[in-house]
């Protein structure tokens, strides 16, 4: 992944110091009359190999509330709720493996790893 250390209109540096630079932006209409626009970015130094390196596409709308989650994330509140979600998810699956006897998923596909996981949580609901 790629890192920002500095981002202007028309062009974008790495931390790596790998400079690339604005080619367009990318406009797409969703069924839902809404517009993403995404700006692209192309480097043109070649690697090892003679080929162009690939670019990087990057979404406004998505960089803002990249932005507002990881403020969510690092503020006090966020790291205690992370603290609890983690406790909390690893009682559960302890009790499944251990109390269950339960160690892995005895089907196949995705539908029937869910319906298995719904009885399996359906059964340790009843049991406490």
């Amino acid at each position: 992944m790629i890192q920002c250390i500095f981002e202007n209109r028309y062009e974008y540096i790495s931390k790596k110091g790998k400079e690339f630079i604005r080619c367009n932006d990318r406009y797409r209409k969703r069924k839902i009359e809404y517009i993403t626009i995404t700006k692209v970015y192309r480097s043109f130094d070649w690697n090892k190999e003679g080929q162009k390196t690939k670019g990087i596409y990057i979404a406004e709308t998505f960089q803002k509330y990249r932005e507002e989650f990881l403020k969510s994330i690092i503020s006090d509140q966020g790291i205690e709720e992370r603290i609890n979600r983690s406790i909390q998810a690893e009682g559960a699956f302890s009790k499944i493996k251990s109390g269950l006897n339960y160690n892995r998923f005895h089907h196949r596909g995705k539908e029937n790893i869910i319906s298995e996981i719904c009885l399996l949580s359906i059964g340790l609901n009843l049991n406490t």
